[in-house]
């Protein structure tokens, strides 16, 4: 049995200096310049997988998002941001990386979001940081229709 631990992506506030969202919710990214919540998750999960010689994978959110399309620029939100950083966790403790998308999006005409979350899958290198697996979450009624299910398919082709 794989295990795959889902950590929340706070990327509101992520670009003010006091990260809000995330100290709110117990994550420790801004008390000292060293401070890292996700690196430290990423740590505890290796620290799991070895103990136990078991994988054990970091599955993170907000895949189909990006910095500058936020439609609420006052929430001083960075979801690319915050993946590099996730993944840069994930590399330093050579943790399997997983991900998914947060919003809602219909697969017939979401194009931006697969571009965005294919993006994202590759990785910056070609071996050490790629996406391992991939959640779509948030489907709607339309989901079984054949435009949804014919760009699903390219979707999952380019991948």
């Amino acid at each position: 049995l794989e295990l795959s631990v889902k950590i929340s992506g706070l990327h509101w506030h992520t670009m003010h200096p006091s990260r809000a969202t995330e100290a709110c919710a117990g994550y420790d990214c801004c008390s000292n310049t060293r401070a890292d919540a996700y690196c430290d998750i990423a740590a505890m999960l290796a620290a799991i997988a070895k103990k136990t010689s078991r994988p054990v994978t970091f599955n993170f959110t907000c895949l189909e998002m990006n910095n500058w399309s936020n439609s609420m620029p006052h929430a001083q939100s960075a979801p690319e941001d915050l993946i590099a950083q996730v993944r840069r966790a994930c590399v330093a403790h050579s943790l399997p990386l997983a991900g998914e998308n947060a919003l809602e999006f219909d697969l017939a005409t979401g194009s931006w979001a697969f571009e965005q979350m294919n993006k994202q899958l590759r990785g910056w290198s070609l071996s050490c940081d790629r996406m391992h697996a991939l959640t779509l979450l948030r489907l709607n009624e339309r989901f079984v229709s054949d435009e949804a299910l014919e760009q699903l398919g390219k979707f999952v082709s380019s991948t």
